[in-house]
């Protein structure tokens, strides 16, 4: 999954060895869901980083522990 999805960020087209061995272990729907996954956070990191949009500091347990009172 690892190298299937580095060859899709790098080179858009993943090679089809590295499909044939995905196939394996993955659903043809599953396949799909993760290109689609790939491509959601490269667009969030292009849209965050073209807009220079400052991110919230990491919650940690906070949300958490207060819905936990």
């Amino acid at each position: 999954m690892l190298r299937f999805t580095e060859e899709v960020i790098e080179r858009v087209k993943a090679d089809e060895a590295t499909v044939k061995e995905l196939m394996k272990h993955l659903s043809p729907r599953e396949i799909v869901e993760l290109i689609l996954a790939i491509g959601f956070y490269m667009m969030a990191a292009r849209l965050t980083e073209t807009t220079r949009t400052d991110l919230d500091p990491p919650a940690g347990t906070k949300v958490i522990d207060a819905l936990r009172r």
